[in-house]
C-alpha cells in the first residue's frame, strides 16, 4: 500500500482547474502581471511593424523608383526615413523586451517562493503517518523539483503562451485586413495544425507524468542509499544498490524516451504544415497579384507574416514541454496541499500555560494502530501523577514508543482518550502541548549549525547562559569545551563528527534548556558508556525533579528508583508496580530482570 497513488495511476486531470489554482499565487502580484501584459502587447505590436515597413518600402519608393516616378535622391530619402523608423522600432523593442523579461522572471521567483513556503509549511503540519508512508526523496522532489517546474511554467510557459496567442490573433487580424480572401485560404491549414497539436498535448501529458514519477523514485532511492551508506558498505551491498538504481534509471530513460518520441514526430509535422502554407501562398497569392487584387509589397508582407505566425505555433508546441511538466508537478503539489491535517487543532483550544500546569497524564482505554486495525496498543489505561516517574519496559514491539508518540500528539488514538491535567489532549493547541514536553530519543537528530544552536534549536528565548548551564548540568560541557570553537564549534549534518554518546549528552542538555513540565526518555542512556552513565545519573535526577517523567528503558538497572514500572506485552499492560513489587510477583518483569542479571 502506498500513500502516493498518483505515482502509479493518475486519473483524468483538468488543466483549467489546475491553472486557476496556480493563478491564485499570481494574484498578489497583479500589478506586475499588468505591467508584463502591457510590455507583451507593445512587443507584439512592434513585431508587426517591420513587415508593414517592408510593404511600404516595396510598394512605395522601390516601386516608384523602378517605374522612374521618383529620382535617385527621392528614393534614397524615403528609404532612409523608413530605415530610421525601423531602427527606432528595434531600439524600443530592445528596451521593452528587457523590461518584460525582468518583470516576468521577478514574478516567477516571487511566486515560486510563495508556493515552496506553503508546501513546506503544509508538510511540517502533517501527521507522522504521512512520513511513515512516504520516502524522503519523494518529498524533496515535491518541494524542490516540482516547485521549480512551476516556476518554469510561470516565467516561460503561461506568459509566453499568452504572448504567442496575442501574436497569432494580431497577425490573423492584419492578414484579414490586407486581403481577407487570401487570409481565409491560408487559415485552411490551421484546423489541421491545431488537431495535431491537441493530440500531441494529450500524449505529452501522460509522458511527463511518467517522467515525474520516475524522477521521484530515483530521488528516493538515492537519498535512502546515501543516508544508509554506512550499512551499505559494512555489508558490501554496493553492487546490489547500484543494480537497483540502474533499474530505476532504465525506467526513467524509457519515460524520457517516450516524451522524446512525441516531439520527434510533432516538430516535423509543424514544419510540413509550414511548407504547405508557403506553397499555398505561392499558388494562390500569385493569382491575386496578377489580378491586381494584391500588391507585390502586400504579397511579401503575407510571406513574412506567414512565417511569423508559424513561429508562435512552434513556440506553443515547445511550451508543451514546460507546461505538461508543470501540470504533472502541480497535481502532485496540490495532492499535498489538499491533504487533511491528520493531527488537527481544535477550533477553540484550551489555554495551556506553565502557570498552574501540573503535568498529570492519564490513559483511558486507549487503542491505537498505525494501519487499519493492526492494534499496537490495546485497551491501555494508566495514570502518571504530576511530578512522578513512570517507567515502560517490555520486549521490542510491545508498544512503548507508541505511548510517548501519542502523548506528544504525533499520532492520534483511534479509541479511548489521553488526559493531561484532567482534560483531553485533543482540546489543547498541539503546538502549546508539545512545548510543555521534552523528548530525549535513542537516535538523536542534530541539525547542521553549531553546538549552541543545537541545544537551543533556534529558540531565541533561551539565553546563551541558560543553554551553557544546561550543558554543564548534564556533563556535556566536558567534551564541548574541548571542541575547536567550544559552543560555537560547527556541527555537520546529523552530527557526523560527534560520537553517539556525545550526541546523547547534547540531547540531555537540550531537554534541560527547554525546562519542560513533562519529560520523556526513550532509551536515552542506551548509547552511553558506563562511565558517562554514572556521570549523568545525578543530572537525570535533577532533570526529572518536579517533572512528570516517562522513561522507556531496556536496561532495568536504570529504572529501579522510578515511582512505578509498567510492563508492556503485545500492546497491553501486563504488570504494574515498583521494582520490588514486580520482583516479588515473579512474573514477566522478574524474568526480564533475571535474564539481564545473568
Amino acid at each position: 500500500m502506498t500513500d502516493w497513488p498518483e505515482d502509479e495511476t493518475l486519473g483524468k486531470a483538468y488543466d483549467a482547474t489546475l491553472i486557476r489554482r496556480l493563478l491564485r499565487y499570481v494574484r498578489p502580484y497583479r500589478g506586475l502581471v499588468g505591467l508584463a501584459s502591457i510590455f507583451l502587447l507593445v512587443i507584439s505590436f512592434l513585431d508587426l511593424v517591420p513587415f508593414e515597413l517592408i510593404k511600404l518600402a516595396v510598394d512605395g519608393p522601390i516601386a516608384a523608383y523602378l517605374k522612374s516616378e521618383i529620382g535617385r535622391d527621392g528614393f534614397l530619402s524615403e528609404l532612409t526615413n523608413l530605415t530610421l523608423i525601423f531602427g527606432g522600432v528595434v531600439l524600443i523593442g530592445f528596451v521593452t523586451r528587457g523590461a518584460h523579461m525582468w518583470t516576468v522572471e521577478y514574478l516567477g521567483q516571487r511566486v515560486m517562493v510563495d508556493i515552496r513556503r506553503e508546501v513546506f509549511t503544509k508538510v511540517q503540519r502533517l501527521s507522522l503517518r504521512f512520513f511513515d508512508r512516504n520516502p524522503v526523496g519523494r518529498l524533496v522532489t515535491r518541494v524542490v523539483s516540482d516547485v521549480e517546474a512551476l516556476y518554469q511554467a510561470l516565467s516561460m510557459g503561461i506568459v509566453s503562451i499568452f504572448g504567442d496567442l496575442v501574436k497569432i490573433v494580431a497577425i490573423v487580424a492584419v492578414l484579414l485586413f490586407i486581403n481577407w480572401g487570401l487570409a481565409l485560404w491560408m487559415s485552411a491549414l490551421l484546423p489541421l495544425m491545431f488537431a495535431v497539436s491537441l493530440r500531441f498535448r494529450n500524449k505529452a501529458r501522460q509522458g511527463y507524468r511518467n517522467v515525474r514519477r520516475e524522477v521521484a523514485r530515483v530521488n528516493a532511492t538515492v537519498q535512502e542509499s546515501i543516508t544508509g551508506m554506512r550499512v551499505i558498505q559494512i555489508f558490501s551491498r554496493e553492487k546490489r544498490a547500484a543494480a537497483e538504481l540502474e533499474g530505476l534509471s532504465d525506467d526513467l530513460y524509457r519515460a524520457h524516451a517516450g516524451t522524446i518520441l512525441h516531439f520527434a514526430w510533432f516538430f516535423p509535422a509543424v514544419e510540413l504544415f509550414f511548407a504547405l502554407a508557403q506553397a499555398l501562398l505561392i499558388y494562390v497569392g500569385a493569382r491575386y497579384v496578377v489580378n491586381a487584387e494584391l500588391t507585390v509589397g502586400e504579397f511579401m508582407q503575407f510571406w513574412f507574416m506567414i512565417s511569423l505566425i508559424f513561429e508562435p505555433i512552434r513556440n506553443l508546441s515547445e511550451q508543451y514541454n514546460v507546461m505538461q511538466s508543470a501540470m504533472a508537478s502541480s497535481e502532485r503539489l496540490f495532492k499535498i496541499l489538499d491533504r487533511d491535517e491528520l493531527v488537527a487543532n481544535p477550533a477553540r483550544p484550551l489555554p495551556l500555560t506553565t502557570e498552574g500546569f501540573r503535568g498529570e497524564i492519564e490513559f483511558e482505554h486507549v487503542w491505537f494502530a498505525y494501519r487499519g486495525e493492526n492494534w499496537v496498543l490495546e485497551d491501555v489505561s494508566f495514570k502518571a501523577e504530576a511530578g512522578s516517574s513512570i517507567a515502560l519496559v517490555g520486549a521490542t514491539g510491545a508498544g512503548k514508543t507508541s505511548i510517548i508518540s501519542l502523548i506528544s500528539r504525533l499520532y492520534d488514538v483511534q479509541r479511548g482518550r489521553i488526559l493531561l491535567d484532567g482534560k483531553d489532549i485533543l482540546e489543547y493547541d498541539k503546538y502549546e502541548l508539545r512545548r510543555t514536553i521534552s523528548v530525549v530519543l535513542q537516535d538523536v537528530f542534530l541539525f547542521a549549525g553549531d553546538v549552541l544552536e543545537n541545544i537551543r534549536l533556534g529558540k531565541s528565548e533561551i539565553p546563551e547562559e541558560r543553554a551553557i548551564e544546561a550543558a554543564r548540568a548534564v556533563n556535556a560541557s566536558r567534551f564541548i569545551e574541548k571542541l575547536d570553537g567550544g559552543y560555537r564549534a560547527p556541527v555537520l549534518e546529523r552530527g557526523a563528527t560527534l560520537s553517539v554518546g556525545q550526541k546523547q549528552l547534547l540531547a540531555f542538555a537540550r531537554a534541560l534548556a527547554f525546562d519542560p513540565r513533562v519529560l520523556i526518555l526513550d532509551e536515552a542512556t542506551s548509547s552511553i558508556d558506563t562511565e558517562t552513565e554514572v556521570l549523568i545519573q545525578g543530572a537525570l535526577t535533577r532533570l526529572m525533579k518536579g517533572r512528570t517523567s516517562l522513561i522507556i528503558a531496556h536496561r532495568l538497572s536504570t529504572i529501579r528508583s522510578c515511582d512505578r514500572i509498567l510492563v508492556m506485552h503485545h500492546g497491553r499492560i501486563r504488570e504494574s508496580g515498583t521494582h520490588r513489587e514486580l520482583i516479588r510477583k515473579d512474573g514477566i518483569y522478574h524474568r526480564l530482570y533475571e535474564l539481564q542479571a545473568l
